[in-house]
C-alpha cells in the first residue's frame, strides 16, 4: 500500500478525472455497439471473451462475474445461435463454450464496429495508440495480482 499523505497529488488526480471520464465514455460506446447488435452489454463482452473455447467458469472469471451469472448469458447467447456449450473432452462435468459460425461472424462485426469512434483513440496517431496500449498493458499487468480472486456476482 502506498505511503498517505496530506495533500492530494495534482497528476493523480488528473490521471482519476480521466480515466473515470473515459472509462464512462467507453462504457456507453461499447453499450451502443452491442445494442446496435441486439445484445447486452454482458452478452457482448462475453462473445469478445470467446476466442477460443472456454469453460463457462473460466469466462465467468475473465468477466469477473459469478458462474451463476453466467449461465443466463450463455442460454441467451445459445438461443440466438452464437454459442454451443460442448462437454469437455477430459472432463464430462465441464461445458466448454464454443462460438458457432453466426457467433463468429457477428463477433468479427462487433469488434468491427466498436473500433468506429473509439473514445480511448479518437484522434491519435498509430504511434500513439501503440503507446497508449503500452501503458494500459503495463497497468494491467502491475494490478493484476491485487485484483486476483475479486468476482462482482452483479457484473
Amino acid at each position: 500500500m502506498a505511503l498517505m499523505t496530506t495533500t492530494p497529488d495534482p497528476i493523480t488526480q488528473e490521471i482519476i478525472t480521466l480515466v473515470v471520464g473515459l472509462g464512462e465514455r467507453m462504457r456507453a460506446h461499447f453499450a451502443e455497439v452491442t445494442a446496435d447488435f441486439g445484445l447486452s452489454p454482458m452478452e457482448g463482452r462475453a462473445l469478445f471473451g470467446l476466442e477460443e473455447p472456454l469453460p463457462m467458469n473460466e469466462l465467468a472469471y475473465t468477466l469477473h462475474c459469478d458462474a451463476s451469472y453466467i449461465t443466463g448469458i450463455t442460454d441467451r447467447l445459445e438461443e440466438q445461435g452464437l454459442v454451443e456449450r460442448q462437454v469437455d473432452a477430459d472432463d464430462r462435468r465441464v461445458k466448454q463454450l464454443v462460438l458457432t459460425t453466426k457467433g463468429k461472424q457477428l463477433r468479427k462485426a462487433m469488434q468491427l464496429r466498436a473500433e468506429q469512434d473509439l473514445p480511448a483513440t479518437a484522434g491519435l496517431t498509430s504511434e500513439q495508440r501503440r503507446a497508449l496500449r503500452d501503458l494500459l498493458r503495463a497497468t494491467v499487468l502491475a494490478n493484476s495480482a491485487m485484483q486476483a480472486g475479486n468476482v462482482d456476482t452483479a457484473c
